[in-house]
């Protein structure tokens, strides 16, 4: 059995099963081209593709331009209730956020022995987010 004929013994089951008339919309361009959706006529419903936002990717070096590894990068933002993650460095001192919603973030790292560097950086959709340095001094 195709996909084609398991989607329409689908329909044909919801339908049976629902109090509501299916109504269906095929797809003919964009991402979902050639998908067909069905929902039930009268409710409303939201159909948009997923978007996977902007990765953000940077490196931890020290002062004099030297990868560090095992640093922990917190990322936060954007807006009032900031979303809160973290990264470690691997042993080129390079590390990522994937996926990031659009908007101001402060980045900051730690590691033992040194002292906490800071940043912000603006994510956006339109245009290429350019990797971060942060630069970490030794803690005295």
């Amino acid at each position: 059995m195709n996909n084609s004929s398991r989607l329409m013994r689908w329909l044909i089951l919801a339908a049976l099963l629902s109090p509501f008339a299916l109504s269906q919309q095929r797809y003919d361009s964009g991402p979902w081209k050639g998908f067909l959706m069905a929902r039930p006529e009268g409710l409303p419903l939201s159909f948009a593709p997923l978007h996977r936002g902007p990765d953000l990717k940077g490196k931890v070096q020290l002062d004099g331009g030297a990868p560090l590894a095992g640093v922990i990068v917190e990322l936060r933002g954007p807006g009032d209730k900031p979303d809160i993650r973290a990264a470690k460095t691997d042993a080129k001192g390079q590390f990522s956020f994937s996926a990031l919603p659009e908007g101001t973030y402060r980045l900051k790292t730690m590691r033992n022995g040194f002292g906490p560097a800071t940043g912000e950086v603006d994510i956006s959709h339109s245009d290429k987010n350019e990797p971060v340095v942060l630069k970490v001094r030794y803690a005295m």
